[in-house]
């Protein structure tokens, strides 16, 4: 169960799948397409080529057998051993091979930035030995590897190679695949039009070479860069195209895919009806094929529609099957996902605060079991780097889009009469990036090693308890008021002020800064953000501050601060017992 919770975290953490997994928006509209990823995976094992010497032969064998039962790191190292002897008889082609097969294990243990390494390692020896076989498949894992890294440029270099490599051996179907890499690359990146350039480019080929399989997929891909783009008509009319070949060719799992983006379309032209149809073809499909995460993936999208449509009930029973089969796949970030879903809806829709709070509590829960598997995470590369910092900026990120649950939760609390367990839900919404980040600060890396040689569990000052009774002490101790502010929507917060004394009652506030916020100009708490930042550089360059606007030339000299009003909180409220 550990296990399959930690690659559904690498999966949400990955470059690839932070831009294409479902971020569902309160208004119901899906953000993702149902598409394959254009770029190869890493190397099968089953095209192995066995070194000649019979030793070596026997230990590479041990090898696939150690991998095949999941053992990626003794295989890794008798693979690397394999390498060392190849090198030093010069023999450049198992050389090679063996370099690559280290690279495909450190992959399997997510090991990205060292498996780059060998990668790269295998591709010197595969250019020095002119073995353009061997190229092309090292320059598809390493496009493969940086992008699921974030690094954009160096896999849009590894695909350009590959592109030379196929034009050279007049390979379509690798041209093909090439071009659609560089599209994908784009359009996780965000940069559809040029995506679609790509696309379009790879339609032509592959309709060139006859090749129908590429073009359906092709269709597929286009298709999304033009809805992404907002030219719907387009996008729709290649989807339709695709579908009408898949369905020729008998192809479900197309046909599967192509309904859920024809659903996604529709959504987004605001034809729910419509697209609860293609989301339910997509459903029977999956479940025909034994599909379990497209049919999660659909059932959950269907809901966020039936949701727009006011069928609340259905909507509640599609997360609720969603859910469900989330667990049995141990996908943890798709079962928060999920349960902060179904909380939102019985509190926000369905107007039901009491029936949300377990849901929401449930949420905040895996997002809890993901800070664990963080954590661990981060005391692994420590040891493994020698380092005694190790910055995770993803771990940041992770959180901050996730953060509906705890914000949901607080909401309803409150709307129970419990703002006293909304506000420990509030520090731990606050914090619970931010401990996992800076968890074992004092300690060296060997300290770290050998707690977790010990099978203990990494703790440190910051695990203090998360309740409201831990927050006024921390006040007390501070020896000066708290104040604790939870944005609730654009011009929604909830706020807590937190006396420094132990006696005094702490108050809370719902705050509708509206007023306040059309009063300065500003359209949203996030605007207004903006101001201040803005009316803080304006008044560094007054000063001549080091860094200010004025040294870079960005600011006007005879610019005003904008004039922001303050929002106080009064009338302490009594606090609940």
């Amino acid at each position: 169960m550990q296990e399959g919770a930690k690659q559904s975290l690498r999966q949400a953490s990955s470059f690839s799948r932070q831009r294409k997994n479902r971020q569902p928006g309160a208004d119901g509209k899906a953000e993702a397409d149902y598409g394959e990823d254009a770029l190869a995976n890493p190397r099968a094992l089953g095209e192995i080529t066995s070194p000649q010497d019979a030793l070596n032969d026997v230990v590479a064998k041990e090898a696939v057998d150690l991998y095949d039962r999941g053992l990626y790191d003794e295989a890794g190292e008798k693979w690397w051993a394999l390498a060392e002897h190849a090198r030093a008889h010069g023999n450049a082609s198992q050389e090679c091979t063996a370099l690559h097969n280290v690279g495909t294990a450190l992959v399997m243990m997510h090991e990205l930035a060292e498996a780059v390494t060998c990668y790269n390692k295998a591709l010197q020896v595969a250019l020095h030995s002119e073995d353009r076989g061997a190229q092309v498949e090292l320059y598809e894992c390493l496009a493969w590897v940086y992008r699921e890294l974030g690094h954009a440029a160096h896999a849009v270099e590894c695909l350009n190679s590959l592109m030379h490599l196929h034009e050279e051996a007049g390979n379509a179907a690798g041209l093909v695949l090439a071009t659609c890499g560089l599209g994908s690359i784009h359009d996780a990146t965000g940069a559809h039009a040029e995506a679609a350039g790509f696309y379009e480019r790879a339609l032509e080929l592959a309709t060139g070479a006859q090749d129908d399989k590429a073009v359906a997929r092709v269709l597929g891909d286009l298709g999304t860069s033009y809805v992404q783009l907002g030219e719907y008509d387009k996008g729709v009319s290649c989807y339709e195209r695709a579908l009408a070949m898949a369905v020729a060719d008998g192809d479900r799992d197309r046909e599967m895919r192509t309904h859920g983006n024809l659903a996604i379309a529709a959504n987004l032209r605001e034809r729910d009806e419509e697209a609860v149809g293609h989301f339910e073809r997509a459903i029977a499909i999956a479940q025909e094929l034994g599909e379990v995460t497209t049919e999660t993936r659909a059932r959950a999208d269907l809901a966020l529609v039936l949701r727009a449509l006011g069928r609340y009930g259905a909507a509640v029973d599609a997360l609720s099957a969603a859910v469900e089969l989330a667990r049995g796949q141990s996908d943890i970030v798709a079962v928060g996902e999920h349960l902060a879903q179904l909380g939102a809806t019985k509190l926000k829709y369905e107007k039901d605060a009491a029936a949300a709070e377990p849901y929401l509590r449930q949420a905040v829960g895996a997002w809890r079991e993901c800070a664990a598997l963080l954590r661990a995470q981060l005391c692994e590369t420590r040891v493994s780097a020698q380092a005694r910092n190790s910055d995770n900026l993803e771990t940041a990120e992770f959180f901050d889009a996730r953060l509906d649950a705890f914000v949901h939760l607080q909401l309803a609390l409150i709307e129970l009469g419990r703002e006293d367990e909304a506000l420990a839900v509030a520090e731990e919404a606050h914090a619970i990036a931010t401990r996992e980040l800076i968890a074992l600060g004092g300690k060296d890396h060997r300290a770290v090693g050998a707690l977790l040689a010990d099978g203990a569990e990494a703790s440190t000052d910051l695990d203090a308890r998360l309740d409201a009774d831990g927050v006024r002490g921390a006040a007390v101790a501070a020896g000066c008021p708290l104040l604790m502010l939870t944005l609730a929507g654009d011009a929604h917060v909830l706020a807590w002020l937190v006396p420094p004394d132990a006696s005094a009652e702490t108050a809370f506030r719902s705050l509708d800064l509206a007023p306040a916020l059309e009063a300065v100009g500003c359209s949203s708490l996030v605007h207004a953000v903006a101001r201040l930042h803005e009316a803080v550089g304006v008044t560094a360059d007054a000063l001549d501050c080091r860094g200010s606007p004025r040294s870079s030339g960005t600011a006007a000299d005879d610019e005003q601060p904008p004039h922001l009003s303050l929002i106080h909180i009064s009338e302490p409220t009594r606090r609940t017992p």
